[in-house]
């Protein structure tokens, strides 16, 4: 699609993103980020995992604006729903300056949205992770509604009570165990019976091997979690691979029933511990949060919102979606 603009006497025009601009959008991301990501990245987000995007280039064939997403299959209260997840959001410097009036950020967004969201379009509800400030921008815009915060949870990894040794195991899950695809599709069955009241994503073994086995420019390490008189294990915890010793360990997932919830972190607490990590970290919403409280986090200042984009098919009210998410739900960590 090719929509020809007008903003601020400059000529510019609106494309839907097509593989053939990777190059642009890794040019952008690299300017607006200072990331070093590489083609890889894009392959594995815009085209195994079925990305889509909006963008705006200037007359000189420069992508200048962005919004970019990918579908995310869900679980609305025991129903399969496709939502989009918006991760990709970006607006050239020579621009931020008109950053509260419909620049080519706003027309990116707004075409993105209109035309994937809603009842009548491919996807149900859109939503991301922002800072407050695009959150308020785009609520102030009318190209979304705040969720809320997330929360960033930390525990200190010496003051926790470990989890019995005489009773769980915690074992390492290999990325290319014959057994990964069964393990984590039977905790998936049980973690879908027990979150029916949520909205969540779904975590599949397509899904897990996607975000984070087959994901190219950061690392993670699967375990499993059982107890020992259990034949198979409860579920699987995902964690971050860490780049130094005594770095911080990244709690990114569960999959496994919500009830054991407490049961992962503490686990994941056991891991920090062996690895002599002096915490671990997670994001989690209230949903989650709640789950936890068990655990004593500390509850640190929190860097991103819950961003409901617009339109979407979805209740008056973002809490009412309950939605179970955690770091690893993110694109970015």
């Amino acid at each position: 699609m090719h929509k020809d603009l007008l903003i601020a006497g400059q000529p510019l025009e609106l494309r839907d993103m097509v593989p053939a601009h990777r190059d642009d959008v890794l040019k952008l991301h690299h300017q607006i980020f200072s990331s070093g990501l590489q083609g890889d990245w894009f392959e594995w987000k815009y085209i195994r995992g079925q990305g889509e995007g909006v963008g705006i280039w200037n007359e000189r064939q420069e992508l200048i604006a962005y919004c970019g997403g990918f579908p995310r299959r869900m679980l609305q209260q025991g129903q399969a729903t496709n939502f989009l997840q918006i991760g990709d959001l970006m607006v050239s410097p020579e621009w931020r300056g008109v950053f509260t009036r419909k620049n080519p950020f706003f027309y990116a967004c707004e075409h993105m949205y209109t035309t994937r969201l809603g009842s009548d379009r491919p996807y149900k509800v859109g939503f991301g992770f922002a800072h407050a400030r695009s959150t308020r921008l785009h609520v102030k815009q009318g190209l979304g509604r705040d969720g809320g915060a997330v929360p960033f949870l930390q525990w200190q990894v010496a003051q926790r009570q470990p989890l019995p040794g005489w009773l769980w195991r915690v074992e390492p899950l290999a990325a290319d165990a014959p057994h990964l695809r069964a393990t984590v599709d039977r905790a998936w069955q049980a973690m879908r019976r027990d979150t029916r009241d949520y909205t969540i994503g779904i975590r599949d073994a397509d899904y897990l091997s996607w975000r984070f086995i087959q994901r190219p420019d950061k690392a993670y390490r699967l375990y499993t979690l059982r107890r020992i008189w259990d034949l198979q294990p409860l579920g699987v915890i995902v964690l971050s691979q860490p780049s130094h010793p005594g770095e911080a360990v990244q709690w990114l997932d569960w999959v496994g029933p919500a009830r054991h919830l407490a049961h992962a972190c503490l686990a994941a607490l056991r891991v920090a511990a062996e690895e002599g990590a002096p915490t671990m970290t997670t994001w989690a919403s209230a949903s989650v949060s709640e789950r936890l409280a068990g655990t004593a986090p500390e509850f640190l200042p929190h860097i991103a919102n819950i961003s409901i984009r617009a339109p979407a098919d979805m209740p008056a009210q973002a809490p009412d979606l309950k939605l179970w998410l955690m770091a690893g739900d993110t694109d970015f960590l």
